[in-house]
């Protein structure tokens, strides 16, 4: 400081407050780059743990593909998972993983199964929970192809006047992306729901195999989609294992052995089931034991073929179709015929401590007629004939024959009516259901091969049974049947040991069927269909039936148990998904 003038004033050198102010800015970008740098760290702490939860999330949601993976390979998961359920784990890079299924309950009879998994990274621990049900389709198909002698097939079309109003799933019958396509066309068939493949679209060399015939299709395809797991004969087995225990742990009496009578030519073991509505406004069901089929083995220029035991559906055999069958004499008095509401031959079956609605079951070590003749009408006791009211499981471990058409009531016991919708389907509160189920093949007969056999002999302590309708114009028209014109089924079918069709149909024009006016009638299914193979229906303009086939969207509740559950594929149940953190309440 220096002293100048006669004022004495004091004047200040800038060079300290330039001085200060050049630390305070220093102070303040250092501030400034601290918080930058914390902000940054922040940010990349923020990314980390932010990767770290996708990571847990996308192992988690690994796992759950992993523990569907592994139920699509399960025929019947209620049959083939334990009651304490599985789990299994997978590890990553960085992260695991974790999934437990096990059962959870039903939906009528369909069983919904509880997956949950779990991801782990870090910290970070995310969490799946969903329910699923096996996907039903409505036809399922293990080959679309149909056998044509021991250890072939040959191609089987959908052709004009056909109509399919049920969704389709579809087998490859070889490479998936072979350059053949599995589905044949003959004209303009009507699809009129979604149709799925386990094929691809393209072949192996990049070619749309099925470019050509897509118009067809109102809903397109879908391909590479999970295979129907119908040809596996274990699995079949097992399923019809499963019946037989259920039913024998509650009514003995409802499981048959039926005995042949070995004085008739080919004879097989049968039971016959025939369904009415009583006068008293109830649906019955009667069983006669100890039937005897005439069995008939064609000759090579008809398409009765069954998958061999043993071959999982690689090997054919020609079996003994159905020529006409006996009862036992006085079967009454001998306790060989029995007639039961079909309310009062219900079975609940049980996983674990929860419980099934209850469904009638019956079990047939043998073979199954289902149809009764037109003249039992005139008995006293019934109301309306070959209608089913109540529902029904019938298991056969061989063929299924279907000798007349076959309707489920449109009234229950308690005499509520329900009105059909304008497509002639039962409507979704009508509790009326059947289900069929064979080890063999589910066929529709030829009565008028007890016309082609000639007349039935005598049998010692037997009876010849006539089956559909008695033409007229005979003399004697006892051994003259013929099915109706259009030949109804409404039924849940599963086919274990080869295909759904007609019997008897021939390869050439020389007819099988008997019929009364024309070469070809309309066979119309409504419910659903399972087979392992095609099965012949008819040739077009010669012989047999036209397809017309219309989905029962009531199987998807779960109406009857058991026998449509073969695709393996799994669907969430709506509202069955949720993801949570494992600090988070799960949703609902």
């Amino acid at each position: 400081m220096k002293i100048t003038g006669k004022h004495n004033r004091i004047r200040i050198q800038p060079k300290g407050f330039a001085l200060a102010l050049v630390l305070i800015i220093i102070l303040i970008l250092m501030l400034i780059g601290l918080a930058v740098i914390k902000i940054t760290e922040g940010m990349a702490l923020q990314a980390v743990l932010f990767q770290n939860e996708s990571i847990a999330m996308s192992s988690a949601e690994a796992a759950y593909e992993k523990a569907i993976f592994w139920m699509s390979g399960n025929p019947d998961l209620l049959l083939d998972m334990d009651v304490s359920g599985t789990n299994g784990t997978l590890t990553f890079p960085g992260s695991r993983a974790d999934y437990e299924v096990k059962f959870s309950g039903f939906i009528g009879y369909r069983p919904v199964f509880e997956v949950t998994a779990d991801g782990y990274c870090g910290s970070y621990h995310r969490s799946i929970r969903v329910y699923v049900t096996q996907a039903v389709s409505g036809w399922e198909m293990g080959m679309c192809r149909v056998p044509s002698n021991s250890a072939a097939t040959t191609p089987v079309y959908f052709v004009d006047g056909e109509i399919v109003d049920m969704p389709i799933h579809i087998n490859s019958y070889a490479d998936p992306k072979d350059s053949d396509r599995d589905i044949f066309i003959s004209g303009s068939p009507v699809f009129l729901k979604s149709v799925s493949m386990e094929e691809s679209q393209h072949s192996s060399g990049g070619m749309d195999k099925y470019q050509t015939v897509m118009d067809v299709f109102t809903d397109g395809i879908s391909f590479d989609q999970p295979k129907s797991l119908i040809s596996d004969e274990a699995s079949i087995s097992k399923k019809i294992q499963w019946y037989k225990e259920t039913i024998n742990a509650q009514r003995p009496d409802l499981i048959f052995s039926p005995q042949k009578n070995n004085s008739v030519t080919e004879g097989l073991p049968a039971v016959q089931l025939e369904f009415f509505v009583g006068t008293d406004g109830k649906g019955y069901v009667r069983m006669t034991d100890d039937c005897t089929v005439r069995g008939y083995t064609a000759g090579s220029d008809t398409w009765d073929y069954k998958v061999k035991p043993g071959t999982d559906a690689t090997q054919f055999e020609k079996y003994p179709i159905y020529g006409y069958h006996y009862i036992p004499q006085n079967a009454v008095s001998t306790g060989k015929q029995v007639t039961r509401t079909l309310e009062s031959i219900q079975i609940v079956s049980q996983y674990g401590s929860i419980e099934s609605p209850p469904c009638g079951m019956i079990y047939v070590d043998g073979n199954v007629v289902v149809g009764s003749a037109s003249e039992h009408l005139s008995e006293p006791q019934i109301a309306d004939l070959n209608i089913v009211q109540g529902k029904l499981a019938v298991v056969a471990t061989g063929n299924i024959w279907i000798a007349d058409s076959v309707t489920v009531s449109d009234k229950d016991d308690a005499g509520n009516s329900f009105l059909r919708q304008s497509d002639k389907m039962p409507v979704q509160d009508n509790p009326n259901a059947l289900g069929l189920f064979a080890g063999g093949v589910v066929k529709v007969v030829d009565p008028g091969m007890v016309e082609s056999l000639g007349d039935p002999p005598g049998v010692s302590g037997m009876v010849y049974e006539p089956v559909a309708i008695k033409d007229t114009g005979y003399a004697d028209g006892t051994y003259h049947r013929h099915l109706p014109e259009t030949m109804v089924l409404e039924a849940a079918i599963t086919v274990g040991g080869g295909g759904w069709g007609a019997e008897h149909v021939r390869r050439n024009s020389s007819g099988g069927r008997k019929e009364t006016s024309g070469t070809q009638d309309d066979l119309v299914v409504r419910g659903t269909l399972t087979e392992v193979v095609r099965g012949v229906v008819g040739l077009t303009g010669s012989d047999g039936f036209l397809k017309n086939y219309y989905f029962d969207q009531r199987m998807l509740s779960g109406l009857i148990p058991g026998n449509v559950r073969m695709k393996g594929k799994f669907a969430t149940v709506p509202g069955g998904w949720s993801d949570f953190r494992v600090d988070e309440k799960p949703q609902n």
